[in-house]
């Protein structure tokens, strides 16, 4: 009888021992939670995990338990084999002297060895098992792939996702578009195991999930088992207080009234998920703001939309440039804009400054760049 999805998930995990988790650069709770509430649970299972991410955790996100162990920096290991053929070559002594940067490995041989006679492999990479959650598609995982290709073609992945645009990259697809969130999948993943909710800290971390997928309830995520299962981990301490105070604190009135005036002209194509605003002068000013508040802006424009693929957001700058203010979960796009247009990094966005041109211009410009590449 062939296995589900759940339980070919179950089996792989228990069978690896070192395990990657590979999270995608739109960072939220949810995949925050799930991957901390996995860490937790192969910790506790004598494994080895590592949870990675070429996102730094957005700061609204650091109150979540044990949110510490996520890792920026990620070195991936790998073992190269050197092989000689001993049958024709017998080796009678092997040592080795690292000196100045560089190793130096001796063979001691009564027979001549050539560079003919030596050969170097790749070997295993460190890791059993990869994990991603919350990723439509490799390529939203950034850096991690893309300087680690073959690290994700040679080692099987379990893909976890609640997205119905998710690629089924994986070995293992554990991908659940009727679920509200990637919390409610790795619950269902844990349950199949006899695993009970005991900690207020994994309850938190799932909890978490469930209320920014839904928000706060009130969305079409809103399903009785989405609130079934935020009964059952806020009766195992789930701090829903805590939670509701770091995701839905009070925003600054100016904040609110920009955002308004923006959401009122936003510019969605649908069929590529592109999504971009002009901002004049008079919003600005009718506000009370200045383009220095649009990053937070367009983490408000991140939260409305989670599926986009590209947002920008473009104004005239104070210098008379044209600007814009840009995001995408996919490297491949931020690239292009960088080959063609002058940027500069602002965190997990990118700046554009043009001259001799219109926002309006420069709108056209960019969603013409992207729209091939979507």
């Amino acid at each position: 009888m062939a296995l589900d999805s759940q339980q070919q998930a179950i089996e792989k995990t228990k069978a690896a021992r070192n395990i990657l988790l590979a999270l995608p650069q739109n960072l939220n709770a949810d995949i925050l939670g799930s991957a901390l509430v996995l860490s937790d649970f192969f910790q506790k299972q004598n494994k080895n995990p590592e949870i990675v991410c070429a996102q730094k955790v957005p700061e609204r996100y650091l109150f979540l338990p044990q949110v510490e162990l996520l890792k920026k920096d990620f070195t991936v290991i790998r073992d190269f084999i050197i092989s000689i053929d001993t049958k024709e070559h017998k080796i009678a002594r092997l040592r080795y002297e690292n000196e100045k940067n560089l190793l130096k490995i001796f063979l001691s041989s009564p027979q001549k060895i050539e560079e003919r006679n030596i050969h170097l492999t790749p070997g295993a990479f460190q890791y059993d098992l990869l994990v991603t959650v919350g990723a439509t598609d490799l390529e939203t995982l950034g850096e991690l792939f893309e300087k680690n290709p073959d690290l994700f073609f040679e080692k099987p992945v379990l893909n976890i996702d609640d997205q119905a645009a998710n690629e089924h990259f994986g070995e293992i697809n554990l991908v659940v578009p009727e679920a509200s969130c990637c919390a409610e999948i790795v619950l269902d993943f844990l349950q199949r195991q006899k695993v009970e909710i005991k900690t207020p800290a994994v309850a938190t971390l799932l909890l978490a999930g469930i209320i920014e997928k839904t928000d706060s309830f009130q969305n079409q995520r809103t399903t009785p088992q989405a609130l079934g299962t935020a009964s059952l981990l806020i009766a195992a301490g789930a701090n829903r207080e805590e939670i509701v105070k770091h995701l839905y604190r009070t925003k600054p009135l100016a904040l609110l009234k920009l955002w308004g005036r923006i959401l009122a002209k936003i510019n969605l194509t649908e069929e590529k998920n592109i999504i971009s605003a002009q901002i004049t002068p008079e919003d600005f000013s009718q506000t009370n703001t200045t383009s220095k508040i649009l990053p937070q802006i367009m983490n408000e424009l991140k939260d409305t939309f989670p599926r986009t693929n590209a947002a920008s957001l473009f104004w005239t700058g104070g210098d008379g440039e044209s600007k814009a203010l840009f995001f995408s979960p996919k490297n491949t796009l931020r690239l292009k804009l960088e080959e063609f247009l002058a940027t500069a990094p602002q965190g997990e966005y990118l700046l554009l400054s043009e001259k001799n041109t219109t926002p309006q211009k420069l709108e056209t410009e960019i969603n013409s760049l992207l729209a091939p590449l979507v």
